[in-house]
Parts: C-alpha cells; sequence; structure tokens
C-alpha cells in the first residue's frame, strides 16, 4: 500500500488530488525530460530494474531510493547532476545503475560506505567532482563495488589535491576508471586500491588512467590486481605505496597479479614490496615497471617487454617448481643469481619499437610519456589520445633511441615534446605532435613534405640536425625557430627557407645568440633584408656551408652581416 500525502486545496472533478510518496517505479524505465514529470513528491523508489531516463541536462532534487536494483539513465549529449544525498540511499546494500549514453554527474562527496552495496556503470559515464572524500577514506572497509563494463566509464575528478579516493573492490569488463585532480600540480591521481581490481574478459581492454600516482591498499598497503583469462587490463599511471612514493618504511607494498589474462603496466612502478605472479601475463613499457623488491613466481607466468624497453630484473624467488617465460622485443637482463625450482626462458631480444605506447596509440595521461625507438627502426603511431580530456595539455612526451617516430596526421595536441635521439618524421606542424613546443636535445626533425612554420616553436639545444629531402622546402619562422648555443646542422638536398628576418635588433627578435648552422648538404635560403644582427657590431651566429652547398638570399636589398662565415667549397 503506497503511503498517501495530501497536495492541498486542489481537486479533480470534486475530488481531492493524492500523490505517490514515494513514487515507485519498477520493472520498467520511466522517460521524462524534466524531473517534475515524475511527480510532486521528494523521494523516488526504483525496483526490479527500473529505470528513470532522462532526456535533457538538469539537476535533481529529489532522493533515489533502490530497492533490489534501480537506476538512472542520461540521453546522450546530456549531463543530469546529482548530490551524494540524492543517491546515496539508494546505493546502500543495492544496486545502483547508470544507463545511457550521456553523463551522470554526483557533486558532493560520498564519504563512508558502511553497508555493502554496488553501482553498475552500464553505458556512459559517471562524473563524480567532489571536494572531500570517496569510499571510505582512510578505512579498512571495503564495502562499495563499483562494477564499471565495456564502454562506460567512471570519472573521478576531485575538486581539491585533499580529494581522497579509496577504492573497492573494482571491477572492469572492458570499462574505463579515470581519476585526476584540479588543485595541486593537477596531476595527481589521489586513489588508493584498497579493495583490489579485476578485471573480466572483454573484448576491449579495461583501462585505468590514474595520472602520475596511485597508491596500494592503504590498511597493509597490498592490493590484488586479478585479471581473468580473456582480459587484459591497462593500469597507466605509477603504483606506489603512497602518495608521491612517502611511507615506504612503515608501509611497504606488494602487488600480486592473479588470473590468466593480461596486467599492462604503461608507468614505472615504485612499490617496494615487490611483485607477487601468479599467472598470465605481465606486460612492463617502462625499465621501472615491475617495483622495487622480489619479484616471487608462485605459479607459471609471463613477462613481456615491449620493444624499446631495457628491464633489469629485480631479484627472483619461487614458491614450488615454476617456469618464468620472458617475451617480448625489450631487453630483459636476469638476476645473477635464480633460485632454485624456477625455470626462466627469456625469449627477449631487445629490438625494435616504442616504451610507453600500446600498439601503435600514444595515451596522453598527465605524466611524462616516453617513446623508444630501436635504432634502423620506424615506429608510425596511428593514434594519439588522451586518457581523459584536458590531459594532453599537461603531457611531455620525449622521444628516444636511434630510431625513427612518426606521428599520425590528426591527434589529441600535448604539452611539449623534446627529442633526445633519432628523427621526428613530420609532413606538417601536427605532425610535430601538436605540441606547444619541440625542444630538439640529440637526433633531430626530418621534413617530409613542404610547409612554412605558423605556430609550432622548435628549440635547438645542443646538437641537433634539420633534415630536408630533395625537392621539399622547409619554412622557418624567427618568432618559432630558437637555437641559442646550439649546433643546428641541415642535411638533405632541399631547401632551408628563412621566410622573416633572423636579427637580434629591430622588431623581430630570434633566440639565435651563439648559435652555429651547419649547411651540411642542399642549401640555405634567406629572407630579404637584415638577418643575423642587421647593423649590429657583435655577431651572434656562425654560418658553416660545406661543399656543394650554398647560401642564397631572395631579395637583392639584403642586408646580411654573417660573422663570421665559414665556407668548405659551399657557394654563397
Amino acid at each position: 500500500m503506497l503511503k498517501r500525502v495530501l497536495m492541498g486545496a486542489l481537486s479533480v472533478c470534486g475530488g481531492i488530488l493524492w500523490a505517490e510518496d514515494p513514487i515507485v517505479i519498477s520493472g520498467e524505465t520511466r522517460t521524462v525530460a524534466a524531473e517534475s514529470e515524475l511527480g510532486a513528491a521528494t523521494s523516488v523508489t526504483l525496483a526490479d530494474g527500473g529505470l528513470v531516463a532522462f532526456t535533457k541536462s538538469q539537476t535533481l532534487a529529489k532522493t533515489y531510493t533502490v530497492s533490489g536494483e534501480g537506476g538512472i539513465s542520461v540521453a546522450a549529449g546530456q549531463t543530469v547532476t546529482a548530490a551524494a544525498a540524492n543517491l546515496t540511499k539508494g546505493a546502500v546494500g543495492k544496486t545502483f545503475v547508470k544507463a545511457g549514453p550521456g553523463v551522470l554527474a554526483q557533486s558532493s562527496a560520498l564519504g563512508t560506505v558502511s553497508t555493502p552495496s554496488r553501482w553498475v556503470i552500464r553505458e556512459g559515464e559517471f562524473l563524480l567532482s567532489p571536494a572531500g572524500s570517496q569510499f571510505g577514506n582512510h578505512s579498512a572497509a571495503t564495502a562499495l563495488t563499483l562494477d564499471i563494463r565495456e564502454g562506460a566509464t567512471l570519472h573521478l575528478r576531485s575538486a581539491t589535491t585533499s580529494g581522497h579516493s579509496p577504492i573497492g573492490p573494482l571491477e572492469l569488463t572492458g570499462g574505463r576508471f579515470l581519476t585526476e585532480n584540479f588543485t595541486g600540480t593537477g596531476r595527481e591521481g589521489n586513489t588508493a586500491f584498497k579493495g583490489g581490481v579485476v578485471a573480466h574478459a572483454s573484448t576491449t581492454p579495461s583501462y585505468i588512467s590514474c595520472p602520475r600516482w596511485a597508491h596500494l591498499n592503504h590498511v597493509n598497503a597490498d592490493t590484488t590486481f586479478d585479471v581473468e583469462t580473456g582480459a587484459t587490463l591497462i593500469m597507466d599511471g605509477i603504483l606506489t605505496n603512497g602518495v608521491n612514493g612517502a611511507w615506504n618504511a612503515n608501509m611497504p607494498g606488494q602487488l600480486t597479479k592473479k588470473g590468466g589474462g593480461e596486467l599492462i603496466l604503461l608507468k614505472r612502478s615504485g612499490f617496494t614490496n615487490g611483485l607477487r605472479l601468479e599467472g598470465g601475463t605481465v606486460t612492463v613499457a617502462d625499465p621501472e615497471g615491475l617495483g622495487v623488491g622480489t619479484v616471487t613466481v608462485v605459479a607459471d607466468a609471463t613477462l613481456k617487454v615491449l620493444p624499446g624497453v631495457s628491464v633489469t630484473c629485480p631479484p627472483l624467488a619461487v614458491e614450488g617448481a615454476c617456469t618464468l617465460t620472458v617475451e617480448g622485443e625489450g631487453a630483459f637482463t636476469a638476476p645473477a643469481t635464480l633460485p632454485e625450482g624456477l625455470t626462466l626462458v627469456n625469449h627477449a631480444t631487445g629490438a625494435n619499437a616504442s616504451g610507453g605506447v600500446t600498439g601503435t596509440t600514444l595515451v596522453l595521461n598527465g605524466s611524462r610519456a616516453v617513446v623508444n625507438v630501436a635504432a634502423g627502426q620506424t615506429l608510425t603511431l596511428t593514434a594519439v589520445e588522451e586518457a581523459m580530456p584536458g590531459l594532453g595539455a599537461l603531457t611531455e612526451v620525449v622521444k628516444t633511441g636511434a630510431g625513427t617516430l612518426r606521428f599520425p596526421a590528426s591527434m589529441a595536441a600535448f604539452e611539449s615534446l623534446t627529442i633526445e635521439d633519432g628523427f621526428v618524421e613530420t609532413a606538417n606542424e601536427v605532425g610535430l605532435g601538436n605540441a606547444s613546443r619541440v625542444t630538439v636535445k640529440g637526433g633531430g626533425v626530418r621534413v617530409l613534405a613542404s610547409f612554412t612554420q605558423a605556430k609550432t616553436p622548435l628549440y635547438f639545444s645542443g646538437t641537433g640536425r634539420l633534415d630536408i629531402p630533395a625537392g621539399i622546402t622547409f619554412g622557418a619562422h624567427s618568432n618559432w625557430f630558437h637555437s641559442a648555443s646550439a649546433v643546428v646542422t641541415k642535411t638533405g638536398t632541399g631547401i632551408w627557407k628563412l621566410v622573416t628576418q633572423f636579427k637580434l635588433d629591430g622588431t623581430v627578435k630570434a633566440d639565435i645568440n651563439a648559435a652555429r648552422w651547419i649547411i651540411d648538404e642542399g642549401r640555405l635560403q634567406l629572407y630579404g633584408g637584415d638577418n643575423f644582427g642587421g647593423y649590429a657590431t657583435r655577431p651572434n651566429i656562425t654560418l658553416e656551408a660545406h661543399e656543394g652547398t650554398a647560401i642564397f638570399t631572395d631579395n637583392g636589398g639584403a642586408h646580411i652581416p654573417m660573422c663570421p662565415l665559414v665556407l668548405r667549397g659551399a657557394t654563397l
């Protein structure tokens, strides 16, 4: 029998209008554009899979209580916002379902959950954006299970660095769990996996992104990642004992890998009590991906080292007779002493391509991403993606290795690109990674098609190369080409064209003090006007042109005090 509340002096056909309180939606989906369409009652009970489907964005005022299982659906492109008080009553002890491709946003902290319950993020995004702690803070309880399904995302966006989110347990079936913080460095992922992680079999890999740091169980600093057979779990973040690597002495953390599936660790690991392998595959994309401490093999397991990664294995231990098989094209150095009972099969070769890259996709998550390409190899990325919107602007990409890296034609922008060795090839500015700054410390840039700089600054530091093949013209703009105290060697028979004046006095200022430009092949074509100091008395650059090369000006009125100028059989 529904409780009935008198609504006031409103009558219908001489009678009195009564409203259900709570409103009960059982075994059906009630579609509404506005919350008021549900009725005037202040609470809604969802039972037997009942859903309220919102077609428009709005902020909820009613309380939604689940009896058994029920939830809220949000239409594509819409956002429904609720405070914790609107939803937590329904979640406690029950199963709350987020459905629909839109966003359900919770604006206040959930706090401690004392009764076991489950949230199923079935579709779309559940955005938690509080200023406080979620899911129990530092308590030992692991009452709330987060169950994220394929194609769905749970996005924890803490409004302050104090926003703390120890979770447990976390279940992923091809879903995405993303964390971030707005303040501080903007890169902290203040999450503790105190309840462990289970990845179920799915066609899409499950994905966890914790920009910079994520720590293991607060209570005893240990946790388990159970990746079931047929599942892949990508961990894109640094696993450590505590925030910023703290508490190492009194809280040594251990990570246990269970299940027959694959756990991919994209970043280094800072936990100090070792890695426990109970089956399946662990893939590392960073030289320090295995953490600090002993790697204990409990059952037959596989360790995969991604191309371009060089891993020196920590000490190995074994429980019983087990085999550890090392695969991948990265380099693996085994410990000098192997424990009795362990069979090590090492197929790692130390061959070609990338570190910090899954397949040919680079994921930007706010921390430093190193892409290593070995000598003689070319890695062509097919996609550059953000783990969540805005993290590209925080991500520094570093190119290492003597091989060649090529970015796709379009991609997410990132903060900066640093080239330490080898070439980055590009056919346009976007091909430089769409970065706000490109720094060449070693290696260089190879231009594959003619274009002129318009926005992306190149900073040469140390010794770098600019390779321009035959038939190609690269137009360098003085505002975006900097080489103070650097040595820049131009190779390839194409044309390096300065499209604006490179000088220190006047309206255009180029950072070229004490630079040395070596034209080893092809030609340097100068823009008309005053270059390299104009009428200034001090020299600020040295030009060196080798045999078979030329330096031209495209304006007869150009004033080019080049001092000193070194010619080795070249044409001026």
